[in-house]
């Protein structure tokens, strides 16, 4: 799922995520910037489902590639679970 408006913490309320369910979570975001996003509730929300979230602050570029069937997802930049929650 791409997260909506940079994960602000308006968007991905609850009842929608009870909705989806998403395995995966990508939001697009900037390290630092003025609105503070994303919310660290909706990552909250996300982590709550279990989903694996990747926010591109941390991590560049994201990209995801499938078959079908089943999807492969690489990162352009390393990090690790501290930084993540950091972001």
């Amino acid at each position: 799922m791409k997260v909506a408006h940079h994960g602000s913490k308006t968007s991905s309320i609850n009842e929608f995520l009870a909705a989806v369910r998403p395995k995966v979570a990508i939001i697009s975001s900037g390290n630092g910037n003025k609105y503070n996003h994303p919310s660290p509730e909706v990552v909250r929300r996300l982590n709550d489902l279990q989903a694996d979230v990747f926010n591109t602050a941390v991590c560049g570029d994201v990209i995801i590639k499938s078959n079908g069937k089943t999807c492969d997802i690489t990162v352009e930049k390393f990090y690790d679970e501290q930084q993540m929650k950091a972001a």
